[in-house]
């Protein structure tokens, strides 16, 4: 029985949406896509749907334009970048794109192999185009980057279009809970010529920014077959909200192509002090707070001369401020916390929400995290404190105790 379950897995591969679809047709190659699988995608808009970061889904979409390409016919590349790039991508500017946030906050779009893909495109005589926008909604965003994609073909009236953007964005059928419609719902909506394909494997690694962190992230996909070679295969119902599916054996991480910068050294060793100078079993708090002021003029030096680059020097940054003693070191610190975030620094997360909670419980408001503990007169509380301002979910994303935890804590301290 499991056999027979198992070779039905196999040859169905997608169920139940894949029943009555068309079979599996091979690939080739994700380089080179061959005459019978070309001729299931006919529509205008080719939407590839990736996860971020992985080095075979910028080539798939590469392989697809190249080899239309190779048929006599015109093609345009759109990657999901930002449209103020456009001008830098044209000229090929490689140190115009290093200084765009998406490479110094690389999130899996700014991989190597987007870059290669980008740059062999043009190279072919391939035009690519930035349609990604800033809004202030997820939903204005996708509202914003179809709108793009429209403008682009009323530009290119006779080209095929092959779009590389997340899956999230290519889906024509949204998830339950979700609270906006797609990009490639917003295309269908104004009578686009389109076709969303789902880029999946069943294993690998991608290299991204999730909740869990920046870096390599695990890709496992119990819906997938590992047996399965490269093949696409169109469906008659939508599968993730996709219409067909581009089936990888695997995904391999494809690490970010802006240059790493070094860590500020001197700024490391002014870290490696303040907190030697809290570990000492006999501390001098009058000896240690002139220590401390010391340090944080330093560290405004370099901050005023631009010379704290990467997550870690804000990181470090952060905690050295946060011994400050006034609000305004306090909400400074929280602000370097947040740019260590941004600069792909997810242990900030803790500093993040501990130097809020400081910062409001100095200026008489109430701290929202709980992260503050005081002694007065013997007995331990958390001073003024909001605890239904925000759930667990977020302590826990913001890797601070529970609310069960704390009330521990408080008791571990009065004990003591």
């Amino acid at each position: 029985m499991k056999r027979l379950v198992g070779l039905l897995l196999y040859l169905c591969f997608l169920s139940p949406t894949s029943a009555d679809s068309p079979p599996w047709i091979p690939l080739g190659s994700i380089d080179a896509w061959n005459n019978e699988v070309l001729s299931q995608v006919s529509e205008t808009f080719l939407i590839l749907g990736e996860t971020h970061g992985t080095a075979e889904a910028p080539r798939a979409a590469l392989g697809l334009a190249s080899s239309l390409s190779a048929r006599g016919q015109e093609v345009v590349l759109a990657v999901e970048w930002p449209k103020p790039m456009q001008d830098a991508v044209s000229s090929r500017d490689l140190k115009e794109l290093k200084r765009d946030p998406l490479f110094t906050r690389p999130d899996g779009r700014s991989s190597q192999s987007m870059v290669s893909a980008v740059l062999s495109a043009q190279a072919r005589s391939i035009p690519v185009r930035c349609f990604d926008a800033f809004a202030e909604t997820a939903q204005a965003r996708d509202e914003m980057m179809a709108k793009n994609l429209m403008e682009l073909q009323a530009e290119n009236p006779q080209a095929r279009i092959v779009v590389l953007v997340g899956n999230y964005h290519s889906r024509l059928e949204m998830p339950q809970g979700a609270t906006h419609t797609s990009m490639a719902m917003r295309l269908q909506e104004r009578g686009a010529s389109a076709v969303s394909i789902l880029v999946a494997a069943p294993q690998g690694e991608a290299w991204n920014s999730i909740d869990q962190g920046t870096g390599v992230q695990s890709h496992n996909d119990q819906e997938m077959n590992n047996g399965l070679k490269p093949a696409f295969r169109r469906l008659k119902e939508l599968w993730r909200g996709h219409q067909a599916v581009l089936a990888l054996q695997e995904f391999r991480a494809s690490p970010p192509w802006h240059q790493p910068q070094e860590d500020n050294q001197e700024l490391a060793q002014l870290f490696a002090e303040d907190q030697a100078a809290r570990k000492e079993s006999q501390i001098d708090w009058s000896v240690v707070s002139q220590q401390d002021a010391v340090r944080r003029a330093q560290v405004r030096k370099m901050l005023e001369q631009d010379m704290l680059k990467t997550g870690q020097d804000f990181y470090h940054a952060a905690f050295i401020f946060q011994h400050g003693g006034e609000p305004e070191s306090y909400l400074l610190a929280h602000i370097l916390a947040e740019a260590a975030m941004i600069k792909g620094h997810p242990e900030a997360c803790w500093i993040a929400a501990a130097t809020l909670d400081r910062y409001l419980h100095n200026t008489d408001r109430d701290q929202v995290f709980g992260t503050q503990y005081t002694q007065y007169q013997g007995e331990w509380s958390q001073g003024k404190y909001e605890p239904d301002f925000l759930g667990d979910n977020l302590r826990k994303l913001f890797k601070v105790r529970s609310l069960e935890e704390q009330k521990d804590m408080l008791r571990q301290l009065q004990q003591r």
